[in-house]
């Protein structure tokens, strides 16, 4: 149990300070307790991505949309309802602004088992309102019991 209030904190201590970055591009980035892998629909079947993230076509909507999760590894990963937009302006990554601060991600911890697939809802219209027309991207960072995590990305275009 103090696992799970521990990947809590860290959840959201990540997150907190994840939607706050400057601008910069997209790269593989390998740290020594990190490695954030980008997901967008062209690189989900990349044999470096052990887990994967990428958007349900035909979901997409200026108030949500439906992504996959795939777990192709032995281990059990955890992650939490928190996660950050950013827009796509001049070539560069802009974190979209949280227009209600009265409202807040839930505080969970959902595992994702080995091999397993699931399908998750976003609805983003409290926090960051309609958005409008343009590429974005929803960052998502998740957690595995020996304390490693993956910074997830997918790219997403509103027409």
């Amino acid at each position: 149990m103090k696992k799970i209030y521990l990947y809590i904190i860290i959840i959201f201590f990540l997150y907190s300070i994840g939607c706050t970055s400057d601008e910069t591009e997209n790269e593989l980035i390998s740290d020594t307790n990190i490695l954030y892998i980008e997901n967008d629909s062209e690189k989900k079947n990349t044999k470096d991505a052990v887990v994967t993230m990428h958007v349900k076509e035909g979901t997409v909507s200026s108030t949500g949309l439906t992504y996959i999760l795939v777990n192709n590894t032995d281990m059990i990963y955890f992650y939490g309802h928190e996660y950050c937009i950013s827009k796509k302006t001049d070539g560069f990554w802009k974190p979209i602004q949280i227009i209600n601060n009265d409202v807040a991600f839930r505080d969970t911890a959902i595992s994702l088992n080995p091999n397993q697939t699931t399908e998750v809802n976003l609805y983003w219209f409290n926090f960051y309102g309609e958005l409008q027309q343009g590429v974005y991207k929803i960052e998502k960072t998740i957690h595995n019991d020996n304390r490693s995590e993956l910074a997830l990305t997918f790219e997403f275009e509103i027409e």
